[in-house]
């Protein structure tokens, strides 16, 4: 009996499309994303030259891609000329699907909302941080939040404000 090895070969290109990440932040450049290589990415830059109809004038960013995956959506005919540029027809539509999964709910976001430390479960005092790309700023607090309840009598549901008192630092 006669066992057949099968060894799959990866090319450097098969590989870069490996190391892609599957979270791509808004500003990242076209290559970032799985299937887009330098050749598509240029096309894409000089978008005008290959789809006339293309409401942008050039797509540089990842969230320049999800507008205009967004416009292809309402224009078929947008959307099959694009197709044919990325060349991902037929036997590659897969490739299509995927990138649109992408650019529709894995896009990375700048992350500036203000954070909460609670003294207690009940919210009543805490201190509120600046936050940038989902890191606390621990060492700083923006300011003191304290908890003002009122009650609204339609339908008896305490309602909950906080008033925010900012924080003097003197050396």
């Amino acid at each position: 009996m006669v066992s057949a090895l099968c060894a799959q070969v990866k090319t450097q290109r098969a590989l870069n499309d490996y190391r892609k990440s599957d979270w791509p932040h808004y500003r990242d450049e076209l290559t970032k994303l799985k299937f887009i290589g330098s050749i598509t990415a240029q096309r894409l830059r000089d978008i005008q030259a290959h789809v006339p109809e293309a409401p942008f004038v050039a797509i540089e960013t990842v969230h320049q891609l999800k507008d205009l995956m967004l416009c292809a959506d309402q224009n078929r005919q947008l959307e099959n000329k694009l197709l044919e540029l990325l060349n991902m027809r037929g036997r590659h539509k897969h490739k299509w699907d995927f990138l649109r999964e992408i650019l529709s709910e894995r896009i990375v976001y700048d992350d500036m909302l203000h954070r909460a430390w609670w003294s207690d479960e009940t919210q009543s005092t805490g201190l509120l941080y600046t936050c940038k790309q989902g890191q606390v700023n621990l060492e700083k607090p923006l300011g003191v939040c304290l908890c003002v309840c009122a009650y609204i009598f339609m339908d008896q549901k305490p309602c909950f404000t906080w008033t925010v008192l900012p924080v003097r630092v003197t050396l």
